[in-house]
């Protein structure tokens, strides 16, 4: 794996882009590594992460997901609150 992010870092670089080293993390379901070096910094290896804001993991992760989406939409709705709770407003405004 370090082969090809270094690769992958060439590459880049190639191109006119940039690897942020200290943002960069590393998943995989083979144990053998802990980090990786890239340009003498170190890649650190993480167990999950997030990506848009899923997250992403070796191990299944459905009940942890649905309870992050669940949060997600009670907040949205206490910032809202007023609107949805306005007897006042029409309901196809509040759509």
């Amino acid at each position: 794996m370090e082969e090809q992010l270094n690769t992958l870092n060439i590459k880049s670089k190639e191109v006119g882009l940039k690897m942020h080293k200290r943002q960069t993390k590393f998943m995989t379901n083979y144990d053998n590594e802990d980090t990786i070096q890239i340009e003498n910094a170190s890649i650190e290896k993480v167990p999950k992460y997030k990506y848009l804001g899923k997250s992403t993991c070796m191990k299944d992760l459905t009940k942890e997901e649905v309870d992050i989406r669940i949060r997600a939409g009670w907040s949205c709705f206490g910032r809202n609150r007023e609107i949805f709770l306005d007897k006042n407003m029409p309901l196809s405004l509040k759509k």
